[in-house]
């Protein structure tokens, strides 16, 4: 199973580390563009807050050369957020040119100034070699840093390092003891992870208990998941194809890309539901706007070939060929 750990998205703000300065600080995220303007020169926390009222556009105009500038004398005089966030704009090359190196050791500042979120990203940089010689190693030591200090996002990304890592660190023992404070804590991606590992493991109760959690947290990847557990059945559930639609559907609506490509394929088929061609297409279309490879290659093959109620298109079936091919999708020969 591949698994993939996402950075945490821009600008979201760090809840650790030395933020004396914050707290110190007169001004909040509440402060509106003139008060932090009155308070730049003397306040470096007002000077990182108004950089992000330029990146964000709020109550001013965008402008992402004055929010870099901003940030970054912020960073330069210790603000922990600003040196986060400068370490981004390097790394996706907001108002600048990208360079990985520079966000490497912006993170890693920020890390060394006590934020966790940062010695996770930290860990993120060295398992994949952004900006510095790739380290599995260094990789778990800067997450496990983060986790003793309970950040549910390092938890999870020790867990799963441990889980699918190199021999020299797998450890499936110490990896769900990990995951499973991550997912105690209310993190999403460790209560789906949870369903699918012990799935693997062959531990349905295991499993389904996670499952049930992700439910109950409304989670739109676990209905899809409950939707395929009622399509096969297992020890704990009755095959159930009304279930299995309806679990689906329910996911699809919330834009899971798998189950609208699942119901594309029962109306397609005429599996459970009444066969609609155009229903089918409706889906697919949808799971291929998702970027999902599968669903654009069968909207190919449909617009080239027509059906009674779809009429043959090869302008948008080579359009959707081209697409699929674009995400990695490989025809069959």
């Amino acid at each position: 199973m591949k698994y993939l750990i996402l950075l945490i998205s821009f600008f979201l703000f760090s809840c650790d580390g030395k933020e004396n300065m914050e707290k110190s600080s007169v001004c909040t995220e509440h402060s509106t563009v003139s008060e932090l303007e009155k308070h730049i020169n003397r306040d470096s926390y007002c000077k990182y807050l108004l950089g992000l009222k330029y990146y964000n556009g709020d109550n001013i105009e965008k402008d992402f050369n004055k929010a870099y500038s901003l940030i970054k004398e912020a960073a330069e005089n210790g603000v922990i957020k600003a040196e986060i966030d400068l370490s981004r704009i390097y790394e996706r090359g907001i108002g600048v040119e990208k360079n990985y190196t520079l966000a490497f050791e912006w993170m890693n500042k920020a890390a060394q100034d006590g934020s966790t979120e940062a010695m996770n990203n930290v860990g993120v940089y060295y398992n994949y070699g952004i900006g510095v010689t790739r380290d599995p190693q260094k990789s778990i030591e800067y997450y496990k840093k983060a986790a003793d200090l309970g950040n549910d996002s390092a938890m999870y990304n020790l867990g799963i390092a441990l889980f699918y890592g190199e021999e020299i660190t797998k450890d499936e023992k110490k990896a769900l003891f990990w995951i499973e404070r991550s997912a105690d804590m209310g993190n999403i991606e460790a209560i789906t992870s949870l369903y699918s590992i012990y799935k693997l493991q062959g531990n349905t109760q295991k499993s389904m208990y996670w499952l049930n959690k992700g439910i109950d947290k409304n989670l739109p990847i676990s209905f899809f998941n409950l939707g395929y557990e009622y399509s096969k059945g297992n020890s704990l559930l009755i095959k159930d194809d009304s279930k299995a639609f309806e679990n689906y559907l329910k996911s699809a609506e919330m834009e899971v890309s798998f189950a609208q490509n699942n119901l594309a394929n029962w109306y397609l088929s005429g599996y459970y539901v009444k066969k609609d061609e155009k229903e089918a297409i409706k889906w697919y279309s949808k799971a291929a706007e998702g970027n999902l490879p599968e669903a654009m290659y069968v909207l190919y093959q449909l617009y080239s070939e027509g059906t009674k109620d779809i009429p043959q298109d090869q302008e948008k079936a080579n359009y959707w060929l081209e697409k699929a091919k674009q995400n990695g999708f490989v025809p069959p020969q």
